[in-house]
């Protein structure tokens, strides 16, 4: 690492992209001080991306590495295995790093040197990004991750900033999580070595129609195989009123989703997406439900009729967003 670099690789999976990535890769480039290095890894892209890139990798100021398609979380992982720095941050190819991010997010875990991650503020934006100044809401800041079972606070992965031997200890991006690998990375983080806010805006977040994230009830689906391997880890007393409540989030953050999907599916006479929508649909209900009984039942074992008044703080917490 040569004098004023930040001891961070900053990792972009791509794939098809090649109109919104050269703007996300300014993004990194302009950080001051810079990153050490920044990594490209193209997952199988049959555009233009290896001529878009071929200057920027020419000149040094990209690492470009291209792999037979394999999905984000394979193409996150294999950026990290050629990663040389201390921290690494995985940044999606469609959104764009504020200025002044890394130098945030390193600062703030250097106050923390035992924090597995650093996680920054997040501002959605859909055709230009907005004022980037104004600091977002502070959510949380030593993460406790059962509560981060209620819902993942994190829009995406470009807001964290990973100590690298954190995440080689958790052991990287678990491919058959997609689109909700990221949520599982924090949990696992989270778990074995802790967490830190930074009250700053980091990350400018696009929304568009391309978006992984649209296809909602496939993230439903993939979200409640997330909630129900970590609640599995919980202590056996804590367990009934977190899944009752990681359940009841995960409803109320997707079912309206998925309905419109599901209208917009009709209308275009996409009966299969319609089908698994409805299949979501009820689902989400039926899993609530049934933790809900089990929770009065877990609560009237001990003479109980609903939580005590120290837990009243999970319920407010579920309901926030």
């Amino acid at each position: 690492m040569t004098a004023g670099e930040l001891p961070i690789s900053v990792v972009v999976p791509t794939h098809d992209r090649s109109a919104l990535l050269l703007a996300t890769l300014d993004s990194v480039l302009a950080q001051r001080p810079p990153a050490r290095e920044l990594i490209v890894v193209d997952d199988g892209s049959s555009d233009d991306t290896p001529e878009r890139l071929a200057p920027l990798a020419a000149a040094g100021r990209v690492r470009y590495l291209r792999q037979d398609n394999a999905g984000l979380s394979a193409a996150r992982n294999a950026g990290a295995r050629v990663a040389t720095s201390e921290y690494l941050l995985f940044l999606d190819d469609d959104d764009l790093l504020v200025s002044g991010a890394l130098a945030r997010l390193a600062a703030e875990a250097a106050r923390h040197p035992a924090a597995g991650m650093v996680c920054g503020g997040c501002l959605p934006f859909e055709l230009e990004p907005a004022a980037l100044d104004a600091a977002p809401p502070d959510r949380w800041r030593d993460a406790d991750p059962a509560a981060f079972l209620l819902w993942n606070r994190v829009y995406s992965a470009g807001q964290v900033l990973i100590r690298r031997d954190a995440f080689e200890r958790a052991g990287g991006f678990d491919a058959h999580l997609s689109p909700v690998e990221d949520w599982d990375m924090w949990l696992r983080l989270l778990a074995g070595a802790g967490g830190r806010w930074s009250p700053s805006p980091t990350l400018a977040y696009r929304q568009h129609a391309g978006g992984m994230s649209r296809n909602i009830a496939r993230m439903y689906r993939y979200s409640l195989r997330v909630a129900r391997r970590h609640l599995a880890r919980l202590p056996a007393e804590r367990r009934p009123a977190y899944r009752a409540l990681s359940y009841q989030r995960l409803r109320a953050g997707h079912v309206d989703g998925i309905v419109r999907a599901a209208r917009a599916d009709a209308a275009a006479g996409n009966w299969r997406r319609v089908g698994e929508a409805a299949r979501a649909w009820g689902l989400a209900w039926a899993v609530e439900l049934g933790a809900r009984v089990a929770l009065k039942a877990h609560l009237l074992r001990r003479g109980r009729w609903r939580l005590p008044a120290d837990d009243d703080a999970l319920h407010a917490d579920a309901r926030h967003s």
